[in-house]
C-alpha cells in the first residue's frame, strides 16, 4: 500500500513539473505570434490554467501524503461548527460594510431635487428605503441566530414541522399592509405628476437619435412646425415640412434653457431606436419611443446659479442624459440644461436664430444695374424688398421633397 502511495506521489510531482516546464515555453511562443493586447490576454489565460492545474495536483499530493502517514491534521476539526461561525461572520461583516458605505458615499448621491414633484418622489424613495432597510436588518439578524443555533450536531435530530397557520398569516398580512401603503402613496404621486400640463407651460421638444438629442423651441408664433420623417436629411435633421410657415421660426439650440418656477412641458420623440430622457436633478425620466410621442411636465424650482451656491461648486450644471442603451455611442448623448429667471430666459430666447435657412430660389432678389443701365445679374439677398411668388415657393418645396425621397431610396 505504501509503495503504491509513494509511486502515486512521485508520478504527480513529475506530471506537475512537466506541465509547467512544457507549458511556459509553449505559452511564450504562442503569445509572441499574437499582437498587442491579444498576446498578453493569451499569456495570462494560460498562466491561470497552469496555476489551477498546479493547485489541484498539489492538494492531491497533500492528501496522499496524509494517507501515507496514516494521520490527518484536519481530522479533529469540527467543520460544522467552523462553517456556522464563518457564515455568521460573513453576514455580519456584510451588513456592517453595507451600512458603512451607505454613509461613506453619501456625498456622491444626487442632491436635493430641483423640481416640485421631485421633492415628493424623494420622500417616497426615502420611506421605501427606510422600511426595506429595517426588514433586511431584522431578517438577517434572525438568519444569523438560526444558522448558528441550529448547526448540525450528533446530539440533536431535525424535527419535521409541516406548517403553522399563525406564522404564515403573520408573514402574509404584514407585508401586504406595508406594500399597500407604499403602492397608494406611489399612485397618489403618479396621478399628480401625470395630470394634464398647465396652459402656460413652456413647450420644449426633445428628439433622440443615434447619438444626440435634437432640441426644438417654438418661435414667436408659439407653434411647432410640421415634420415628416420622409423629409429627414443631413440638412433637415427633424424632417421639417417647409411648406408649413409655422416651422420657419422654430429654434434648435445646443442647450436647454428653462425659466425657473414655470411649468415645462417636454414633448419627447425618437428618430431611430428607443431612447430615454433622463434629467436626474429634476427626477424626470421618460422613454423616447419611435413612432409614439410621449411627454412629461414639471416645474423647476432652483436656478443653475442657486444650485452652484448650494453645492459650493462653480462648475455644476444640470444635464440631460439617455438612460436607454441605444448603441455604441450611447455615452455621448448628453446636453447641458440651464435654469434661469424669466427675464434671463426671454432675453436668451430673443437672441436665438431660427433653424430655417431659405434656399437661394426662395430669397428676395436684388437687381444689379450695369453702367449701360441694363439688368446684369439677379443677386439673392435677405434685405431686398422684392419677394418671390407663392408659385415659386411651392416649386422649391417640391424640389426639397424630391431630394429627400432620392436620399431615402439610396438608403
Amino acid at each position: 500500500m505504501n509503495h503504491k502511495l509513494k509511486s502515486g506521489i512521485t508520478m504527480r510531482f513529475r506530471t506537475m513539473a512537466t506541465g509547467v516546464l512544457l507549458g511556459l515555453p509553449l505559452l511564450a511562443s504562442a503569445a509572441g505570434s499574437e499582437s498587442g493586447g491579444d498576446s498578453m490576454d493569451l499569456l495570462m489565460t494560460g498562466l491561470k490554467i497552469l496555476l489551477l492545474i498546479t493547485v489541484v495536483l498539489s492538494l492531491n499530493i497533500l492528501r496522499m501524503v496524509f494517507d501515507l502517514r496514516e494521520s490527518d491534521p484536519l481530522r479533529n476539526i469540527n467543520f460544522n461548527e467552523l462553517n456556522a461561525r464563518i457564515m455568521v461572520g460573513f453576514i455580519f461583516i456584510g451588513l456592517c460594510l453595507a451600512l458603512y458605505f451607505s454613509f461613506h458615499f453619501q456625498p456622491l448621491y444626487l442632491p436635493e431635487a430641483s423640481s416640485e414633484h421631485g421633492m415628493e418622489i424623494d420622500k417616497m424613495f426615502n420611506l421605501t428605503l427606510l422600511i426595506t432597510s429595517i426588514v433586511v436588518i431584522i431578517t438577517h439578524l434572525i438568519l444569523l441566530y438560526f444558522v448558528y443555533k441550529y448547526r448540525w450536531s450528533d446530539s440533536r435530530r431535525a424535527l419535521y414541522y409541516h406548517d403553522n397557520n399563525k406564522v404564515e398569516l403573520m408573514w402574509t398580512v404584514a407585508p401586504a399592509i406595508v406594500l399597500t401603503v407604499l403602492v397608494l402613496d406611489g399612485t397618489k404621486n403618479w396621478n399628480a405628476i401625470m395630470q394634464p400640463p398647465p396652459e402656460n407651460a413652456v413647450e420644449i421638444e426633445l428628439t433622440g437619435k443615434q447619438f444626440a438629442w435634437n432640441i426644438r423651441y417654438a418661435g414667436s408664433d408659439n407653434q411647432f412646425g410640421k415634420t415628416n420623417f420622409r423629409m429627414i436629411s443631413a440638412e433637415n435633421e427633424l424632417g421639417f415640412d417647409w411648406a408649413d410657415e409655422s416651422g420657419k421660426d422654430d429654434v434648435m439650440p445646443g442647450e436647454i434653457y428653462m425659466p425657473v418656477n414655470k411649468p415645462i412641458l417636454l414633448k419627447i420623440r425618437a428618430r431611430d431606436v428607443l431612447h430615454s430622457v433622463y434629467l436626474p436633478h429634476f427626477r424626470v425620466k421618460m422613454d423616447a419611443v419611435p413612432g409614439m410621442p410621449t411627454q412629461f411636465w414639471f416645474t423647476p424650482n432652483k436656478t443653475t446659479k442657486e444650485m452652484r451656491v448650494k453645492l459650493n461648486n462653480e462648475n455644476f450644471n444640470y444635464e440631460l442624459a439617455c438612460t436607454e442603451v441605444c448603441g455604441r455611442g450611447h455615452f455621448s448623448m448628453k446636453r447641458n440644461v440651464v435654469v434661469v429667471t424669466e427675464e434671463e430666459y426671454q432675453e436668451w430666447l430673443r437672441k436665438q436664430k431660427p433653424y430655417y435657412k431659405a434656399p437661394e430660389s426662395d430669397l428676395p432678389v436684388q437687381v444689379a444695374i450695369d453702367s449701360t443701365g441694363t439688368d446684369s445679374t439677379a443677386i439673392p439677398t435677405e434685405t431686398a424688398e422684392k419677394s418671390v411668388s407663392k408659385k415659386d415657393k411651392i416649386a422649391v418645396a417640391g424640389k426639397i421633397k424630391k431630394q429627400a425621397n432620392q436620399f431615402l431610396s439610396l438608403k
